[in-house]
């Protein structure tokens, strides 16, 4: 079930107002602490986002290569209830 952080760091990358490799690596991480890893109506998304980066001779991706697979994974995770935060623990003041 998708979180709405990864919903937002999806929208993020899209919209270009970060296409960082650390945020694909937070991507990456939030796939896989939301199972959606192994998800199959998304299959290639982390070979995409592994790539990011490598040179394309290699069979890199660039940016807009992940930001047309972050629309397409976008599209399903919408359709998908929303996974609710977990409540954190306050310091009592």
């Amino acid at each position: 079930m998708p979180t709405q952080k990864l919903i937002e760091m999806l929208e993020t990358f899209i919209a270009g107002r970060n296409r960082s490799r650390q945020l694909v690596w937070q991507i990456e991480e939030e796939l896989v602490a939301c199972g959606l890893h192994q998800d199959d109506d998304i299959p290639g998304f982390l070979v995409t986002l592994d790539l990011f980066g490598v040179a394309k001779d290699q069979y890199g991706t660039d940016e807009n290569e992940v930001a047309s697979a972050c629309r397409e994974v976008l599209d399903v995770l919408r359709k998908r209830p929303i996974q609710p935060p977990v409540p954190t623990r306050g310091n009592g003041t």
